[in-house]
C-alpha cells in the first residue's frame, strides 16, 4: 500500500514538473525567435519581445521556425498529449501501474476521506488572474480580450467533457453514477490554471507554478473523495490545457499597448411614452 501511494505521489510531481515544461510560459517559450534573428545575442531584448509579443513582428516567424519543439503545433499539444496518453495508458488493469492501483491504495489508507474544496479550487486561478487585474497587475491581455478567450477555453472544453461522459457511461469509483470519464472538475481546474499560465505566466514563472499546482491537487482531491480514477483525472488535465491553448490560437495577437480602449456608450432615449437606453459600443 506504501509503495502505491508513494508511485502515485511521485507521478503527481512528475506531471507538474513535465507539464510546466512542456506548456512553457506563453510570453517566452511561446513565441519563437524568427530565423533572421541574431543568434549571436544571448537572448532577445526586451523590446524585441515585446513588439514580436504584440505582433508587431510577423508571426510567420513561428510558423517557419527550424525547430519542431519551438512550432505553434507543438507547444499547443505537447502537454495534452503526454497527459492524455498517460491517462489511456492507467486506463485498464496493467501489470505495472493502473487506476484500479490508486483506488486501492486510496481505500486502505483514507476510506472515509471527504472535502469539498475541490470545489472551490477549481475555479481559482482564473479568480487570481482578475483579482490581480484589479489591483493593477498587468495581464497579457485586456479584460474583453481575455474574458473571449476564457469563455472560448471554457465552450471547447464542456463541447468534449460533456459527450464523453455520457459516451464512454463509466463508473465512478464510489458508484454513485456513470458520469466518471473524463473527470470535469480537473478538466476545469486546468482550464483556470492554464487561463493564469497565459495571462500571468509572462511576469514571473510562479505563476504558472502556483496555478498547476493548485490544478493538480484539483486532480488528487477528486481521487481522494472516490469521485474518479487516475485516468479520468488525467484525460480532463489534458483537455482542459489543450482546449484554452486552442482558444488563444483562434483569436490573433494584438498589440494591446497601443491600441485604443473598448468604448461603451450609454444613451436615454424616450419614444411615444416609452423609456429605454440606447447601447453602443465600440471594440478596438
Amino acid at each position: 500500500m506504501i509503495l502505491r501511494i508513494y508511485r502515485f505521489w511521485g507521478w503527481c510531481k512528475l506531471s507538474v514538473l513535465v507539464v510546466l515544461w512542456l506548456n512553457s510560459a506563453s510570453a517566452t517559450a511561446q513565441y519563437s525567435v524568427p530565423p533572421n534573428y541574431d543568434s549571436t545575442l544571448s537572448q532577445p531584448s526586451k523590446e524585441y519581445r515585446s513588439e514580436f509579443r504584440s505582433g508587431m513582428i510577423p508571426m510567420d516567424a513561428l510558423v517557419n521556425s527550424s525547430s519542431w519543439t519551438q512550432s505553434i503545433l507543438y507547444k499547443t499539444i505537447a502537454a495534452p498529449t503526454f497527459l492524455i496518453t498517460g491517462g489511456l495508458l492507467t486506463f485498464n488493469d496493467n501489470r505495472v501501474f493502473d487506476k484500479y492501483d490508486v483506488q486501492q491504495a486510496r481505500q486502505k489508507a483514507i476510506p472515509n476521506f471527504h472535502t469539498s474544496a475541490d470545489d472551490y479550487l477549481q475555479y481559482m486561478p482564473i479568480v487570481a488572474v482578475y483579482g490581480l487585474k484589479a489591483t493593477g497587475i498587468k495581464t497579457q491581455h485586456r479584460f474583453m480580450a481575455q474574458t473571449l478567450r476564457l469563455l472560448t477555453a471554457e465552450a471547447l472544453s464542456q463541447a468534449v467533457v460533456l459527450p464523453l461522459k455520457q459516451f464512454t457511461h463509466i463508473e465512478r469509483p464510489d458508484q454513485s453514477n456513470f458520469k466518471s470519464f473524463p473527470s470535469g472538475h480537473t478538466t476545469q481546474a486546468f482550464v483556470s490554471a492554464t487561463f493564469m499560465h497565459k495571462e500571468l505566466g509572462h511576469l514571473s514563472p510562479w505563476y504558472s507554478i502556483g496555478a498547476y499546482t493548485t490544478a493538480t491537487a484539483v486532480g488528487a482531491l477528486r481521487m481522494m473523495n472516490n469521485k474518479h480514477w487516475l485516468s479520468d483525472v488525467l484525460v480532463g488535465a489534458g483537455i482542459g490545457i489543450l482546449s484554452t491553448n486552442v482558444a488563444y490560437l483562434i483569436f490573433p495577437e494584438r498589440n494591446d499597448s497601443k491600441e485604443k480602449a473598448s468604448s461603451l456608450i450609454v444613451t436615454p432615449i424616450y419614444y411615444e411614452g416609452v423609456v429605454g437606453f440606447n447601447l453602443l459600443i465600440s471594440p478596438h
